[in-house]
């Protein structure tokens, strides 16, 4: 993600951020939840549009990266903990009153999504990717495999992301890049080194395999750090992208791109609008510098107004921090509208099953280093007003 690398400067001093493979995750016992509210409204800074409403669905978590889920349970991926958590509504009024630890030992997860054959839930961690499986149904996954294994990263920030399952059963990876000022570029050649060495070829692309991690291919390239990914109703997969850490001059590579295979989307000879003659992919939308886009989902449901759907949903985590809503105008020409503004740090979102839009707000503390005690991230659950 953008600007993460400011977010775990101090983390990494403790933890570590080596290109050392990660161990396999160990599987986790459950946790007693902690205590849940009553349904509370949001933040009285929060703006959602007319004929909307926001509340918080759970308040607790420890800066969550990600969610799956069909807002009847959400797993949610826990960057600093290494924890997955799986939270559920058991009485099905948009509240979370069950949290249970799902897996742990993660370092660093980003990623999460769940396999639609199986119901296996993946997770992208620093370097690999992990598959969990729950096969007594207590709600703790008792089984656990790597699928895949030394993937290429720079740091907790510049790594493999977000995944995603795409209509041919395929795994879709998100990869970052090392950052332009860390890299020697030979603009005849496209030659790019980074510590002296060539990059990896998997670098800075969107990645394909089998569920069983075999089979794998690059799918598109020239991203700086694409975050997340998802795809519509149609098959057509989108994908966010953080651009350079400037807040100045003209946007820098903060996007949202439509993934074509085999696209080249310019990185890191060209960001933002490439040239016309450049052989490179355009974006869809070019988001404020240094705003962050990261995570995505696409609203298919019929619950929100007939103009939602189809639109595309982008959580921005730096400023400003909001939710975008993407969509063709009457012309087909894309457009970004503020959908939600005055969140803290979002990070994620899914579409429940019932149609409301769960977003997941890191929250996290005034250097973004460490988790706030004194202000827990939250899920928060937006519908239409009753």
């Amino acid at each position: 993600m953008m600007k993460l690398w400011i977010v775990i400067g101090l983390l990494c001093a403790f933890v570590g951020c080596s290109n050392a493979t990660p161990p396999p995750p160990t599987v986790a016992p459950t946790e007693p939840p902690p205590a849940t509210a009553a349904p509370v409204a949001a933040e009285p800074d929060i703006v959602v549009p007319d004929g909307f409403q926001i509340t918080v669905a759970y308040r607790g978590l420890d800066l969550p990266t990600a969610l799956a889920g069909d807002g009847k349970q959400l797993y949610v991926t826990e960057f600093q903990s290494g924890l997955v958590k799986r939270l559920t509504d058991t009485n099905g009024d948009g509240i979370f009153d069950n949290n249970t630890k799902f897996a742990e030992g993660f370092k660093f997860p980003r990623g999460i999504a769940i396999e639609p054959k199986t119901g296996d839930v993946y997770v992208a961690s620093l370097g690999q990717i992990n598959a969990l499986r729950d096969t007594n149904g207590d709600g703790v996954a008792d089984e656990n495999r790597v699928v895949i294994d030394n993937l290429f990263y720079v740091d907790a920030s510049h790594a493999n992301n977000g995944i995603a399952f795409g209509p041919d059963g395929k795994l879709y990876i998100t990869e970052g890049h090392p950052r332009q000022n860390q890299v020697q570029i030979n603009p005849k050649n496209k030659r790019v080194r980074y510590k002296g060495e060539p990059v990896s070829e998997w670098a800075g692309t969107i990645l394909r395999a089998d569920p069983d991690g075999k089979n794998i291919e690059i799918f598109a390239k020239g991203f700086r750090n694409p975050y997340d990914l998802a795809f519509d109703a149609q098959g057509a997969l989108y994908a966010t992208d953080n651009g350079e850490d400037l807040k100045q001059g003209k946007p820098e590579g903060d996007e949202l791109n439509l993934i074509e295979q085999g696209g080249d989307y310019g990185f890191p000879f060209f960001v933002a609008d490439p040239p016309p003659d450049s052989g490179t992919r355009a974006p869809l939308i070019n988001f404020e510098q240094a705003s962050s886009p990261n995570g995505l989902v696409i609203y298919e449901s019929d619950h929100f107004p007939a103009e939602y759907r189809g639109n595309i949903f982008v959580a921005l985590f730096s400023d400003p921090r909001r939710i975008a809503r993407v969509f063709r105008d009457a012309n087909g020409k894309w457009q970004s509208v503020d959908f939600i503004t005055g969140l803290n740090r979002p990070i994620d979102l899914v579409v429940g099953a019932d149609g409301a839009l769960y977003i997941a707000d890191m929250n996290s503390g005034e250097g973004r280093n460490t988790a706030d005690p004194n202000n827990p991230a939250v899920i928060y659950r937006v519908d239409v007003t009753k």
